[in-house]
């Protein structure tokens, strides 16, 4: 049964297969009849397709080129987008800076409001005050007018006074005058008494010397007179010291002004041929011996010197200063000994220009570079003040002749100074038009003297300056260039001054009027200092017969104000004597020089930073 059923199935299976096999057969014939008119079709359309490909490559290639133009705008459009964006950031910010400015303007409108409202008010006030200072101009006009004619009286009375006291000032400078003169005639007469008195004395002992050795003699045991002893006695017969030699006696003197002068003159000369006579002299005879050498020379200084001052009126030390920055005080009774300085005063920080001895003699005072001046105590070489003040170097110093507290200066900052030397600070200070080189004051300390750059010299009145007076009293033009020096003289009534004109000159304090022109033909003056503004020392002899100064030769000039200034050669003014060191150096310009109070002794200074004494006899 099972076979029979497989039978028939596998004859089904055969008859399916059958029929599978005719159906594949159409199929194939199908499909390859579809194959081929799907070829044909797809040819056509791969050709369609082609086609279309190479159109839409066509197009793409165009759409290619409108991207490339639109990302061209769009880059473009963002660079101007970005530029707009920083454009209207730029617009606010300005914007914002252009509120800010609108409202400061606000606010300044509104201050300039307020100012003007005030300006307003204060225009209209000051229109009043206006109209109350022009009342009150219309009565000071007339009051002006009233004082104007009291004035004019009141300066015809000054006149009046002022004539009054020239009158008075005239008297007393008389008066001063002949009581100069008769002290000139005391001090002969004395130097006359001791000289007699020497003379008698040598002679007694000569005498006894004589009786000694005799052999014999009168009864009596008496000594006979000698000759010369009997002519005294003879000479003598009973008169006086001042008969004999012809001097007026002081009551006498006194007794009578007007005869004060002639008698002065007649004693003097009576006293001169007196003891010219005793000593066996000439009268007239040349009584000046100057000296071939100085007796000392000393190197004082490491650099230049710059002046030289001695103690006055009856001192004996000297002082020097120099750009070492130190001063040097000599004792001249000890110089001849080979003794080096007294005393080293020590303190200034740069060069010192001047040095001066108060008048008490008890200190020294010195001016600087170093805008200061310095006072140092003589007992014990101390410092006592620094004196600070002045806005440049200090030039020159001055002291009080009479007031030892009392010291002027000058310096570079056109400033002159009076200083309180017992405190120690500036009493008064006082601007000079004219740059001051220079300065001086008189014997009698109520005049102060300062020379100047332009060859002026002005004459200050001493306590009006302590009272702030700024004016001068009077000026003159004396040289034609700087004034190097100012020197008072002894009898208080000349000033001594030197020029970098090569000139010196003596005028009178009262008339302020040149008395005498002192040249040399190989003088040129020397200074030291800064450029232009250079300082030197003369001095005048305690006698005021004889004036000395340095030269640039580094001769010490000596001029004789006795002789006749015809006497000497063609518009000299006076005799001059030159002295000159004997060394075998080259000679050093003489800075300064300065007299010592005892007359017979002149220190000078070069260059060089020498100090030398010289010994002029018979002064």
């Amino acid at each position: 049964m099972h076979q029979k059923t497989s039978a028939v199935r596998l004859s089904q299976l055969d008859k399916e297969s059958a029929e599978l096999r005719d159906e594949n057969a159409q199929l194939h014939i199908r499909l390859a009849g579809h194959q081929e008119a799907t070829a044909a079709n797809w040819q056509k359309q791969a050709k369609d397709a082609q086609a279309q490909v190479s159109q839409l490559e066509r197009e793409v290639a165009g759409l290619y080129r409108d991207k490339a133009r639109i990302l061209e705008e769009v880059v473009s459009s963002t660079s101007h987008a970005t530029a707009a964006k920083e454009e209207a950031e730029r617009l606010g910010l300005e914007l914002e800076q252009a509120r800010l400015q609108v409202s400061k303007q606000r606010e300044v409108l509104a201050s300039t409001e307020a100012d003007l409202t005030t300006e307003c008010t204060a225009r209209e006030a000051a229109s009043g005050e206006l109209q109350a200072s022009f009342d009150a101009r219309e009565a000071a006009l007339a009051e002006a007018e009233r004082l104007r004619s009291e004035n004019a009286g009141l300066v015809r009375r000054l006149m009046q006074t002022k004539e009054r006291e020239i009158d008075r000032m005239n008297e007393i400078n008389k008066q001063h005058e002949q009581m100069l003169e008769q002290a000139a005639v005391l001090r002969k007469e004395a130097a006359a008494e001791r000289e007699m008195a020497t003379l008698l004395k040598q002679s007694a002992i000569s005498e006894a010397a004589r009786v000694n050795t005799a052999e014999g003699g009168d009864a009596s045991g008496a000594r006979p007179l000698s000759g010369a002893a009997q002519g005294l006695k003879a000479a003598f017969g009973g008169r006086s010291l001042r008969d004999v030699l012809g001097l007026q006696s002081s009551s006498a003197q006194s007794r009578s002004r007007s005869g004060t002068v002639a008698g002065g003159a007649k004693g003097e000369a009576g006293a001169a041929a007196g003891i010219e006579q005793l000593l066996g002299r000439i009268p007239g005879e040349a009584q000046l011996t100057l000296p071939e050498a100085p007796y000392r020379t000393v190197a004082a200084h490491k650099g230049a010197c710059c002046s030289v001052a001695t103690q006055a009126p009856a001192g004996h030390l000297a002082a020097s200063c120099g750009t070492d920055h130190i001063v040097q005080v000599w004792d001249m009774h000890l110089v001849g000994t080979g003794s080096g300085p007294s005393n080293t005063l020590r303190g200034m920080t740069a060069a010192v220009n001047d040095v001066a001895f108060t008048s008490d003699g008890a200190h020294v005072i010195a001016a600087g570079t170093d805008k200061s001046l310095y006072l140092w105590d003589l007992s014990t070489g101390q410092t006592r003040h620094i004196l600070t003040g002045h806005a440049g170097p200090v030039g020159s110093v001055a002291v009080h002749p009479t007031d030892p507290r009392l010291a002027m200066s000058c310096g570079e900052d056109r400033a002159l100074k009076l200083w309180d030397l017992s405190r120690g600070f500036c009493a008064r200070s006082i601007p000079c038009t004219k740059m001051p080189n220079v300065l001086a004051c008189s014997r009698e300390g109520s005049v102060l003297a300062t020379g100047h750059l332009d060859g002026s010299v002005c004459l200050w009145d001493v306590r009006q300056c302590q009272k702030g007076d700024s004016n001068p009293i009077t000026k003159l033009q004396v040289h034609t260039q700087l004034v190097t020096s100012l020197v008072a003289t002894y009898s208080d009534g000349l000033l001594l001054t030197a020029s970098k004109d090569n000139s010196l000159a003596l005028l009178d304090f009262r008339t302020m009027s040149t008395v005498r022109q002192l040249r040399a033909p190989a003088f040129t003056t020397s200074t030291v200092g800064s450029l232009g503004k250079g300082r030197c020392k003369v001095a005048a002899s305690p006698t005021e017969r004889y004036v000395a100064a340095g030269g640039d030769d580094g001769g010490l000039y000596v001029w004789d104000l006795h002789q006749d200034p015809a006497a000497g050669q063609k518009g000299m003014g006076s005799h001059c004597t030159i002295l000159r060191q004997k060394a075998q150096r080259r000679a050093e310009p003489v800075i300064a020089a300065s007299w010592g109070s005892d007359g017979a002794t002149v220190i000078s200074a070069d260059k060089s930073g020498s100090v030398s004494f010289w010994s002029l006899a018979g002064l």
